[in-house]
């Protein structure tokens, strides 16, 4: 829940780092079977007082692919992960849409099954 709150949020200003251990790692945790807990999210949200939740997905999903191709992405997660994992992945032509295509269904269901006031405290 703590990796869908940061990374739209860390997309929201282009002046921000975006969190591209947490976009490596969402599809990630997808592999091993962890599951999207919508409730969770909003719920943290609410704790946290983030006010603008749903603008920042809106801006992740228009950024994320982008994101997910870019070299400052391909260099911060080959501080991470070895060559010989790189070379199956982020060398990988297809592996940005990898990226999207895991993550953006879940921004997705968040914006879907938004009920922010039903998580106000």
């Amino acid at each position: 829940a703590d990796k869908l709150l940061a990374l739209p949020l860390s997309m929201v200003d282009p002046q921000t780092p975006v969190r591209y251990r947490d976009m490596w790692d969402i599809p990630w945790l997808i592999s091993r079977n962890a599951s999207l807990n919508v409730e969770l999210v909003w719920k943290k949200v609410a704790d946290y007082g983030v006010a603008n939740f749903e603008f920042a997905l809106t801006q992740a999903r228009s950024r994320l692919l982008e994101e997910a191709q870019s070299k400052r992405f391909q260099d911060q997660m080959s501080r991470f992960i070895n060559p010989t994992i790189y070379s199956s992945t982020l060398a990988n032509t297809h592996f940005a849409s990898y990226i999207h295509n895991t993550i953006d269904p879940l921004f997705q269901q968040l914006q879907t099954r938004y009920d922010y006031e039903s998580f106000t405290p």
